[in-house]
């Protein structure tokens, strides 16, 4: 039955995902659907194919995978993890406008996923790497205001008070850092936050509160 063995080489190509061989787990995908086409096999086939290529780094071929999985959208469930899957090649090729188009969709088309807050960390981090400094902190302002209790809220306050402080809004960039120092639960961002607000006291000549804060 032809279709059993199609089956069974996702299923393959599936476990060798799950143990780490990605290289074994893209020939599975590959044979898979090099046979008679099955609409339910090949999308989820060439989903984690795109993922495969994402963690083998090969960047370019996972956005063609992603865009192709697009055009199909097979599966509207799975739409929002194709933007960030794609979004995310992007970034790591530094083509920082299609990531940024990419995390705007998910934004406005996708207001109840699950990587919604992801979606404004990383959108944020797109506009800071072309410069839009303003831009920015209003995206990271609304996010925090919609999400003030999630998973991604601290690293939201974060990249906020290092654009104010980019932009020399130091009173606002102590005023965040102090609120991630006081709620994160993360050593990195306590310790990188206590640094910047010393950064700020000292562009402010409060030199007694920069040497307390280092």
């Amino acid at each position: 039955d032809v279709k059993k063995i199609k089956l069974a080489y996702f299923f393959i190509g599936e476990d060798h995902y799950y143990q780490d061989n990605y290289k074994d787990a893209l020939a599975s995908f590959t044979k898979s659907l090099e046979m008679a086409p099955d609409s339910n096999i090949d999308f989820y086939a060439a989903y984690d194919t795109a993922w495969s290529y994402m963690k083998l780094e090969q960047y370019e071929d996972a956005v063609k995978e992603f865009s192709r999985l697009e055009d199909i959208k097979k599966d509207d469930g799975l739409m929002d993890a194709i933007l960030g899957g794609k979004a995310q090649a992007f970034m790591k090729m530094n083509k920082f406008d299609e990531a940024l188009k990419c995390f705007t969709e998910i934004i406005e088309k996708f207001p109840k996923s699950s990587l919604i807050t992801k979606a404004y960390l990383d959108k944020s981090e797109a506009l800071y790497k072309l410069g839009l400094y303003e831009d920015g902190i209003g995206l990271l302002r609304d996010g925090i205001k919609k999400f003030p209790s999630s998973s991604y809220t601290d690293d939201m306050r974060y990249n906020l008070g290092w654009l104010y402080f980019k932009t020399a809004r130091y009173d606002d960039a102590i005023e965040e850092f102090s609120k991630v120092i006081k709620s994160t639960d993360e050593d990195i961002y306590r310790i990188t936050s206590y640094c910047r607000l010393g950064d700020a006291y000292f562009q402010l000549n409060q030199l007694d509160n920069a040497s307390e804060a280092y």
